[in-house]
């Protein structure tokens, strides 16, 4: 069974809405799930980073433990994408939390 993959449609929307935001997070889609993780890891939702700048919103996975990635400043989702391209790079998916990524930022 193929899976439609939304996710690109998600981000081309999502640049169009925020023309000067370079990087973003949500969660992945059910196609993304299967194509970019090993499968689910208990407490963690499975999500994305996107960089608008790649060809195609190439997502960058990574397991937060709060699915709420969404709204996190850019400059927190910019960190997010490089550790999460590093782990990438070194063959592991970041693992992540949201609290403790906010109480970094403040």
């Amino acid at each position: 069974m193929k899976i439609k993959d939304s996710g690109e449609q998600i981000d081309v929307r999502y640049a169009q809405r925020f023309p000067d935001r370079a990087v973003w997070l949500r969660r992945a889609t059910p196609a993304e799930r299967v194509r970019l993780f090993p499968g689910p890891k208990e407490g963690y939702a499975r999500c994305v980073a996107i960089c608008r700048h790649l060809p195609s919103h190439q997502p960058q996975p990574f397991f937060c433990r709060s699915g709420d990635v969404q709204d996190l400043p850019e400059e927190v989702a910019g960190q997010i994408y490089v550790h999460a391209l590093i782990g990438y790079f070194e063959g592991d998916i970041l693992e992540c939390s949201v609290t403790e990524v906010r109480a970094a930022n403040t």
